[in-house]
């Protein structure tokens, strides 16, 4: 079985449909198999579920789609 490993993101700003949209793109590009998204008043944050090999790019791929936020590997 393939080791797994978390991603967590943390807005500092609202979910907008282009943030929900780049998770639709990790999903269909990456090893992510899981993604749940915490939304609160003026934050928001996703938790992104992915095999460990698929963590070198994926964190660079983040990194772009939401520069200046929050990130934490798990």
């Amino acid at each position: 079985m393939a080791s797994t490993s978390e991603i967590t993101i943390s807005l500092n700003r609202r979910l907008n449909p282009a943030d929900e949209k780049a998770v639709s793109f990790l999903m269909s590009q990456w090893l992510v198999y899981d993604v749940k998204i915490s939304r609160h008043r003026q934050s928001a944050e996703i938790r992104l579920y992915h095999t460990a090999g698929a963590t070198p790019e994926l964190v660079k791929e983040l990194a772009e789609l939401f520069p200046g936020e929050n990130m934490t590997e798990n």
